[in-house]
């Protein structure tokens, strides 16, 4: 997963990429967006349609 910060215009500040650090510790003003990126190869509702959950 990668995070990047935007102002609240949408121009992008900086990618939030120390995995130590506080959230607080960016930039981040109010109106300011934080963008999400999953690389993880999970796709929209995967975990979502429990039709696919053996019981038992």
């Amino acid at each position: 997963m990668e995070l990047e910060l935007y102002t609240p215009d949408d121009k992008f500040v900086m990618k939030l990429d120390r995995d130590e650090a506080l959230l607080g510790s960016y930039p981040i003003d109010g109106g300011c967006r934080i963008h999400v990126i999953d690389r993880s190869g999970a796709t929209l509702g995967e975990y979502e349609d429990v039709s696919r959950v053996e019981n038992g």
